[in-house]
């Protein structure tokens, strides 16, 4: 009977009824839930990433134009909660050691965003910080090594057109401290530069002067927003 029993169960786990069942049940496992979740996370983090002069949180980003409106934030901050709820909701207690490290450093990610954008604030309170978003995005893009292939120069372009809109951004959303304040409007900020003679083509240089032109006239005012002391 139980040579019986053994074999009924050997067949049943090699029928492709119960092999699907199996292996649902295995990528469903709170550890697989956690490699989803930060895979999702680190997509979008790649997108929503603030830039920054630091070397330290460099890392590739997609292509394409940035958005700092309040709208934008908005979303932003109801996408971060969606990714806490779902943080909150796994049980790492019975986990091996290693998922456990992951599952800590998951919420430490987490938490980084969650103070940049409630407790940081540049984008509130730093004018600097949209310097960090036009101009140190722009130098991110330019300073890599030669070739400028079409899509790099497609990128180059789009982060100085994107400049105007940020910054009109930076003006409506800016509530900056004193120190802040006068970083961003000190001697030399703003100021227009040529471009240069060699680079992607004629075509590409008169693009880029019909954009440069913007930029002056965009900076303008960034830093001279009602100041708060601090």
């Amino acid at each position: 009977m139980v040579k019986s029993s053994v074999f009924i169960i050997i067949v049943l786990l090699g029928s492709p009824l119960v092999a699907p069942v199996l292996a649902q049940k295995k990528t469903t496992s709170p550890q697989n839930s956690l490699e989803k979740l930060a895979g999702d996370f680190w997509q979008w983090r790649a997108r929503f990433q603030p830039f920054s002069k630091d070397d330290i949180p460099r890392i590739e980003r997609p292509g394409g134009p940035r958005d700092w409106s309040a709208t934008a934030i908005a979303k932003q901050r109801t996408t971060l909660l969606d990714f806490e709820t779902r943080l909150g909701k796994m049980d790492p207690s019975d986990w091996d050691i290693a998922h456990k490290v992951d599952y800590r450093l998951m919420g430490s990610a987490l938490a980084r965003v969650r103070w940049e954008l409630d407790i940081q604030r540049r984008w509130i309170v730093d004018p600097t910080f949209y310097l960090d978003q036009t101009l140190t995005a722009l130098q991110d893009e330019l300073l890599p090594p030669p070739p400028f292939d079409s899509t790099r120069s497609h990128e180059i372009l789009t982060r100085m057109e994107n400049i105007p809109q940020i910054l009109s951004d930076a003006k409506a959303n800016l509530h900056p401290l004193r120190p802040f304040a006068g970083l961003a409007i000190r001697p030399g900020v703003g100021g227009g530069s040529g471009v240069p003679s060699s680079g992607p083509g004629s075509t590409m240089r008169a693009e880029l002067s019909t954009i440069l032109g913007s930029v002056p006239t965009a900076l303008t005012g960034v830093g001279q927003r009602p100041v708060e002391l601090g």
